[in-house]
């Protein structure tokens, strides 16, 4: 009889001698294990309803699971135990290697009341040791009963940033002296001349940056230091100057709320500190400005100087 083996590594989970190649996918394990058995669970989290859709391969114990209207498998779980909350009918009786460690002997950290979580790679796992069962708050039992009878895997592929990828531009670019300058020309040119592309979305953002977890729920309340630093290295073309014919700064912009994704507008973050007849200079057809500035009359003197009409916010 074949011997029944999962081993997780860093970036890969193999199933005997089977690959299964990530993130998971449907048709990748139906060609692999055969037609699973598929069954529809209505559920309610956080005061929403949903479906979801669950795969069981009853013959091996273990499913995977989506919701329903999309294509995105959310996790896998490998069932060592029957319990009422599992729908399996059958459990998996060989061995889970996770690194090169069969998964009792893993070192698992405490992860709530009633889960244990370990991280290998791209990997998540959640389950419970049994042992756990007898210290759990009375309140958590039914949800630690549940954690002891599986390991629920989860995949989180590397980020990388692919939209906003930078890519070096073969002709000159523009020079600002003052950063907040340049997002003013920024936000006519990229939200609404739509000339400067890809149009930043700080949400696309934060999903596709690779070096930690963006949260803009968390985080929007001050400039994001990150988003800061990508528009401080954006190279605008001097071919697209002559697009800027107004400049209309304005605590509703755009671009600010990438910058500040829940600014109030309350202080001078985005005020305009400086601006040079050298700045000016790139811009031919500038012909007005709405300057939201504290420093006004000394900025409406330079542009005045270099003929554009200046009005303050």
């Amino acid at each position: 009889m074949e011997k029944k083996i999962f081993i997780i590594s860093e970036e890969t989970m193999m199933y005997g001698d089977q690959k299964i190649q990530l993130p998971f996918s449907l048709d990748q394990l139906t060609q692999l294990f055969g037609a699973p058995r598929e069954e529809i669970v209505k559920s309610t989290g956080d005061d929403e309803k949903y479906e979801l859709q669950e795969f069981h391969w009853d013959e091996i114990g273990f499913s995977v699971s989506k919701f329903r209207f999309e294509n995105k498998i959310t996790s896998m779980i490998i069932y060592l135990d029957f319990q009422d909350g599992n729908r399996n009918k059958s459990i998996f009786d060989g061995e889970i290697i996770i690194g090169n460690k069969e998964y009792l002997k893993c070192k698992w950290k405490e992860d709530d009341e009633a889960t244990q979580y370990l991280k290998i790679g791209s990997f998540e796992l959640y389950t419970l040791m049994k042992d756990k069962l007898s210290i759990v708050d009375e309140d958590y039992k039914e949800l630690a009963e549940l954690m002891s009878s599986r390991i629920e895997i989860k995949f989180n592929p590397p980020r990388k940033l692919v939209k906003y990828k930078f890519h070096p531009i073969d002709e000159p670019e523009l020079k600002f002296s003052d950063f907040n300058f340049k997002l003013a020309v920024i936000q006519r040119l990229m939200y609404e001349k739509e000339v400067l592309l890809p149009k930043f979305d700080v949400e696309e953002f934060a999903e596709e940056y690779p070096k930690r977890e963006i949260d803009t729920l968390e985080e929007g309340d001050e400039p994001i230091k990150e988003v800061v630093n990508w528009f401080k290295k954006l190279q605008i073309p001097v071919s697209l100057a002559d697009e800027v014919d107004e400049i209309h700064m304005d605590g509703g912009n755009d671009i600010y709320l990438q910058v500040i994704p829940y600014w109030d507008g309350e202080d001078d973050y985005f005020d305009l500190k400086k601006v040079t007849s050298e700045d000016l200079a790139q811009f031919k057809n500038l012909k007005k400005m709405t300057v939201m500035s504290r420093k006004y009359k000394q900025i409406a003197k330079v542009l005045e100087e270099n003929g554009i009409e200046a009005k303050p916010l």
